[in-house]
């Protein structure tokens, strides 16, 4: 393998076409908070990159435990909100190993035009919201600090 073909890729700027298209391509990430106690929670989520760049997930009608605030990736966001995204593409060809992370800050919005907004795209992007994403539903938004590409991004 040539592994100079692999070097990781820090992005201070913000999301390049050939980044945000190898994002856009996938239909679920990994979405990384901690607690103030620094203790990690990994989820899957779906997604959606709006034209500000941000990321926004809706916070489904699925069943739950409780109220939305009781959820531990709510939770975390309101204590601590530095967040990580992950989307990465593997194969059992090692050459076309590819990963984008990203690290930015979220919150959660219950109201306004930005909430809306990404309401909006998740539905155009998801059939399934349609039964399952509760009108006025939550949206966490996740403002890109710093992005991380390694491999082959361009390939997909």
């Amino acid at each position: 393998m040539d592994w100079s073909l692999k070097t990781l890729k820090k992005l201070h700027s913000g999301m390049n076409s050939e980044i945000k298209k190898f994002v856009s391509s996938f239909r679920v990430a990994r979405f990384a908070t901690s607690d103030q106690n620094a203790q990690p929670y990994v989820i899957p989520i779906c997604f959606e990159i709006g034209n500000d760049l941000n990321i926004y997930s809706a916070i489904e009608s699925k069943p739950k435990s409780g109220d939305f605030n009781t959820l531990k990736r709510v939770k975390n966001i309101r204590k601590n909100p530095k967040v990580s995204v992950l989307f990465d593409e593997y194969t059992e060809d090692w050459e076309q190993l590819a990963y984008v992370l990203i690290r930015g800050e979220a919150r959660v919005e219950t109201g306004g035009i930005e909430r809306e907004y990404g309401e909006d795209l998740l539905r155009d992007k998801y059939r399934q919201y349609g039964d399952y994403l509760m009108p006025g539903c939550p949206v966490i938004v996740i403002n890109p600090k710093n992005i991380y590409s390694w491999g082959n991004i361009g390939i997909v």
